[in-house]
């Protein structure tokens, strides 16, 4: 964890065997989840840098982690091929979603929590349905707390992240393939593709105005997209190895990218004067 003012590690959590994959805050701030290749999941108390509790279920890697909006829900996906949804007030596995073929890379909630996307080595993204908890233990005995709503298909390699918009209206997915997919999430229709990176897409974030789309590749760019005309606005350089991970903030609207290059580079998004 760092500091943004002063640039210093504010503490380093230790618990996991081996390489962490995947981080999350919970929509409070209050509780951060880590995924990790040691095919657990840990939460930890942000005030208190204490661990909570290890999630343990998955058969392999850990690789992605992500909250329900309301921050009562934890998906995970994993390299044994299924997402778990977890209970995050008792730790408890609510039920395990299974139908992709090959590996798990990345999950993501929509903003209203209803849906969950997914994206996986099998080149498709699936959209489940995800089914409101209701009562003070949440069971699920009685029914099942998902659906499968569609897979999307159009990648020609394997499927690395997904993202919704703000206003849950669009996903957008990064591929093997070098290119990220914008797709209708009410219909599954494919809108666009965005092709200009040069090497497999890692990752991508919405800023949150969801006017701007950021991807990040091992290409060693972050190359910033207009989602109204589907252009590349700018690209960042400035790393020396692949780009694995970007974030924006929704207050700084600094963006955040962490290389193979062991660095952390932080980027001022600056609104362009058309005049």
């Amino acid at each position: 964890m760092w500091d943004l003012n002063t640039k210093r590690v504010l503490a380093s959590l230790s618990g996991h065997s081996q390489a962490v994959k995947s981080v999350s805050f919970s929509p409070n701030g209050k509780i951060l989840a880590t995924a990790s290749d040691d095919k657990t999941i840990k939460l930890w108390q942000v005030e208190t840098l204490e661990e909570i509790c290890t999630l343990l279920g998955h058969a392999h890697a850990v690789k992605s982690v992500a909250f329900s909006p309301d921050g009562q829900i934890l998906a995970t996906g994993s390299w044994d091929k299924t997402i778990k949804l977890w209970d995050v007030n008792t730790g408890r596995e609510i039920c395990t979603i299974a139908g992709h073929q090959l590996k798990l890379n990345s999950v993501a909630f929509s903003p209203q929590g209803q849906l969950l996307a997914s994206a996986s080595y099998d080149r498709t993204i699936r959209l489940w349905q995800i089914a409101a908890l209701e009562g003070s233990q949440r069971e699920f005995e009685n029914r099942p707390c998902y659906s499968l709503l569609g897979t999307l298909s159009g990648h020609a390699w394997a499927v690395l992240t997904v993202a919704f918009s703000p206003d849950g209206q669009i996903l957008a997915t990064g591929s093997d393939d070098n290119t990220i997919k914008l797709w209708e999430v009410n219909t599954g229709q494919l809108i666009c593709t965005l092709v200009g990176h040069s090497w497999s897409v890692v990752a991508v974030a919405f800023t949150a105005d969801g006017e701007t789309l950021l991807s990040a590749s091992c290409d060693k760019t972050v190359k910033l997209w207009r989602i109204s005309t589907a252009e590349e606005i700018f690209t960042l350089s400035g790393h020396v190895d692949s780009v694995s991970a970007v974030a924006v903030s929704k207050v700084t609207q600094l963006i955040a990218s962490g290389s193979r290059d062991k660095t952390i580079k932080l980027w001022q998004l600056v609104e362009q004067d058309n005049s």
